[in-house]
């Protein structure tokens, strides 16, 4: 009789145990999710406007998200503002055209979210690396968190300007990252994605190859631009004190992390890329350095190579696409 009752407590507890590790309830901290006012005008578009969700411990881990007011799962399309990694806010894309594609993106019932992350100067900075992975972090919260925020976790884009380009081009051509049999559930979570847009781009970040890749037409080395004041921009870029340090076995594997032309594959999603801003002569300055049309070429060349779908406009080499389709029109082409 006693003996029974001991087995019967120990089923009853390995019951509770088990039920415990398989409840995702048990183990998942619900986000609270309050509205606030819309900081655009959604004339008359249904959708709740939530404000600075934090992903992460820093203060500058968090993001806005408009969900459209529907019982069905949404795509989503995550903005990743500019500013060199040094620079810039989430509340860029309430600003100029933003708001406007905002809309749009909206009215075909995609979710719009714009997020911060870290720059180079946080003290715990280990160069540009940290701000690609708090961006990563964020899709990742999201598609953990997916149910409450109504998303469709398999049909997410993401775009942005400049340093937010690279970004959404960093995470795109990138194998996936999730880590499987982490403790953490959010990292398990995948960091693949269906679209990426790319405006006023670099062809990648391992800053070495520009003069070889990017600006071989003009003969404009690497010593070059050091010399033009990019050297503290990389060094800070790189998380190092002393350019020396690039060609170290660590600063190799770095750089090769962050390279988009290695890390491109057939398999990756489309790409849709404009560089228009700057000519396409000799770069003079850092920002005609940074944004100069032949970025996008070199993009271009390597999506032709390895079979890519890619979509470019790169007015100043006269580069338009026969399609037509502009960005907004590509994202819900490839999300809906």
């Amino acid at each position: 009789m006693i003996m029974n009752r001991i087995k019967y407590l120990v089923m009853i507890s390995f019951l509770f145990v088990f039920i415990g590790c398989n409840d995702s309830s048990s183990r998942k901290n619900n986000l609270e999710l309050v509205s606030s006012d819309s900081p655009i005008d959604l004339i008359d578009i249904s959708a709740n406007f939530y404000k600075d969700i934090n992903y992460g411990k820093s203060k500058n881990n968090s993001f806005d998200i408009f969900l459209p007011n529907t019982k069905k799962t949404t795509p989503l399309v995550i903005f990743v503002h500019g500013g060199g990694f040094v620079g810039g806010d989430k509340d860029k894309a309430y600003k100029n055209e933003y708001p406007k594609q905002i809309r749009i993106f909206l009215k075909n019932n995609i979710a719009f979210a714009t997020i911060n992350y870290r720059f180079l100067n946080d003290p715990k900075s280990n160069g540009v690396i940290t701000s690609l992975s708090d961006s990563k972090r964020c899709l990742q919260f999201i598609r953990y968190h997916s149910e409450e925020l109504n998303i469709d976790k398999e049909k997410i884009g993401m775009y942005g300007s400049s340093a937010g380009s690279g970004t959404s081009l960093w995470l795109g051509l990138h194998d996936d990252m999730k880590e499987v049999s982490s403790e953490d559930h959010i990292g398990r979570e995948s960091t693949r994605i269906k679209a990426v847009g790319a405006l006023e781009t670099q062809a990648t970040y391992d800053i070495t190859k520009w003069g070889s890749v990017v600006f071989k037409p003009f003969n404009f080395t690497f010593d070059q631009m050091v010399k033009s004041g990019m050297e503290k921009t990389l060094l800070g870029f790189y998380g190092i004190r002393d350019l020396s340090e690039l060609d170290s076995e660590k600063m190799i594997a770095y750089r090769e992390n962050i390279d988009f032309l290695i890390l491109m594959s057939n398999d990756d999603p489309p790409i849709w890329v404009e560089n228009k801003k700057y000519e396409a002569g000799v770069p003079q300055t850092k920002k005609e350095i940074n944004h100069h049309p032949l970025h996008a070429k070199v993009l271009k060349e390597q999506t032709e190579k390895i079979g890519l779908e890619s979509i470019f406009y790169i007015p100043k080499l006269g580069v338009v696409d026969s399609k037509g389709l502009n960005l907004v029109e590509f994202m819900i082409e490839k999300l809906k």
